[in-house]
């Protein structure tokens, strides 16, 4: 995916990342200079997710992360005066198609 980002950046366009709380590590950020990265709060906490297996743990996160990130495409879409291109994610956190199409924003999985 950051490379994919990387690609679009080189043909001009911003990139903006949206990631989870516990995904942020700083030392890997700094891989990827130019880019923006936006931290979703976490919806599920840690305590939780741990107790559960990787397919209940994914559709709970779907389901409890989408308001989040509508939130932060509202925000990203007012800062940016509405000219978000498209939102790439990942085919396992499927509830950004929900807020792609909610901002009638271009979507595509990968």
């Amino acid at each position: 995916m950051m490379q994919l980002g990387k690609a679009l950046q080189s043909k001009g366009f911003l990139i903006t990342v949206a990631q989870r709380q516990f995904n942020q590590t700083g030392s890997s950020l700094q891989h990827f200079p130019g880019f923006d990265f936006v931290t979703i709060p976490e919806s599920l906490p840690q305590s939780e997710s741990k107790k559960l297996g990787p397919a209940e743990y994914l559709m709970n996160l779907n389901k409890t992360s989408e308001a989040s990130f509508k939130e932060c495409i509202s925000q990203l879409s007012m800062q940016q005066g509405n000219d978000i291109a498209c939102i790439i994610y990942d085919k396992l956190m499927y509830f950004c198609e929900a807020a792609a199409k909610e901002f009638k924003i271009p979507s595509r999985s990968s």
